[in-house]
């Protein structure tokens, strides 16, 4: 006997009124029981993803993972983060398993991939950063100076 859900060709599919139920169980349980992947999830995914030791430099990647399918205030403030973390040296605020330093050194390659994405977002948020290093030491602005002389 063949699965009730293979019908010939131009036939259409007429599930029981229990198999309807389970496709709508399934359907609700697959895409509305996760949270939404805006604001506060995408950021906190960013903080994580700083830290980890599965860093990945792919520009599409870091994009598509972080920018992809964000609005506008979140992107905002993920480039703003990642802008902080690359001149001012700042740690996470989760367990780091890097230090500032080092993470600070690995944020050009995300600036840069997000400056692909949104050029001008990406030089306001830079521009923020280095207002505030001013006030800092001299030895994190040459720092920063020679992470991000390039771009």
């Amino acid at each position: 006997m063949r699965p009730s859900s293979l019908v010939p060709v131009g036939g259409f599919f007429q599930p029981s009124s229990e198999q309807a139920r389970q496709h709508l169980c399934t359907a609700v349980d697959i895409l509305l029981g996760h949270p939404p992947r805006q604001g506060r999830y995408a950021f906190d995914r960013l903080r994580n993803y700083l830290v980890s030791s599965g860093f990945s430099a792919n520009p599409k990647f870091l994009i598509d993972t972080f920018l992809g399918s964000t609005q506008s205030a979140t992107r905002w403030h993920i480039v703003d983060l990642v802008s902080k973390h690359a001149v001012l040296e700042i740690d996470t605020g989760v367990d780091m398993l890097v230090t500032a330093e080092e993470l600070a050194n690995r944020s050009p390659i995300r600036i840069r991939a997000f400056a692909t994405a949104d050029r001008q977002l990406v030089l306001s948020a830079l521009a923020k950063a280095m207002g505030r290093v001013q006030a800092e030491d001299g030895g994190k602005l040459l720092r920063a100076l020679g992470r991000l002389g390039d771009m």
